[in-house]
């Protein structure tokens, strides 16, 4: 799909072009108006309409057009990148990871009220959990790095708030365990092997 915004290496006429366009489309202004609020943008290539502020949109086109042309403009980013390959291999990363840890977690539910529970020990049955908790949490850190969203924030957060209990419990879980004898003594350590 052709992207919204104009491109970063766009001239300024091009982005006066798109200005124009977008407030006679969107904020259904006649074309004459849309014109000289367009003439306001004088030297910015796409790279700058794409870097703009909310105080610069203002400062620039005054209140509520500058407002308006922010949200319009923001609103276009975040289209464009959720349907760029990065946006779309970011999103599906994300929700596959959330899709694997609920099977998951569904499937240590399973086992809890069975009448076998844990017949290996939690370690077996809890690092795949875990290193799935693990993608997930790093999945979202990814995806609030990369979107040019409002919200990127609180996923990055929840990444995080994700991402570092999950790396204690992968490595709580790959600790060796010790094997004894029927007496109780240490024979030695082993990695208990994931199923």
């Amino acid at each position: 799909m052709t992207p919204r915004l104009p491109a970063l290496s766009a001239t300024s006429k091009d982005v006066r072009a798109y200005i124009s366009r977008t407030l006679v489309t969107k904020l259904g202004t006649s074309p004459d108006i849309a014109e000289e609020t367009a003439k306001l943008w004088k030297d910015g290539r796409g790279a700058e309409l794409y870097d703009f502020t909310e105080r610069s949109f203002r400062a620039l086109f005054g209140e509520q057009t500058g407002w308006s042309l922010f949200r319009i403009v923001h609103e276009e980013k975040v289209q464009d990148w959720k349907q760029s390959i990065v946006g779309l291999i970011s999103s599906f990363t994300m929700f596959g990871a959330l899709t694997v840890t609920i099977c998951l977690i569904l499937r240590i539910l399973l086992q809890c009220t069975s009448k076998a529970a844990f017949p290996y020990g939690f370690k077996k049955v809890g690092l795949p959990l875990f290193q799935a908790s693990l993608v997930l949490g790093l999945s979202m850190i990814n995806y609030g790095l990369q979107t040019p969203s409002f919200n990127s924030d609180a996923i990055l957060v929840g990444g995080m708030m994700i991402s570092f209990p999950t790396v204690f419990g992968v490595y709580l879980c790959s600790l060796p365990e010790v094997i004894r004898d029927e007496e109780g003594n240490s024979l030695g350590y082993a990695l208990v092997a994931p199923s």
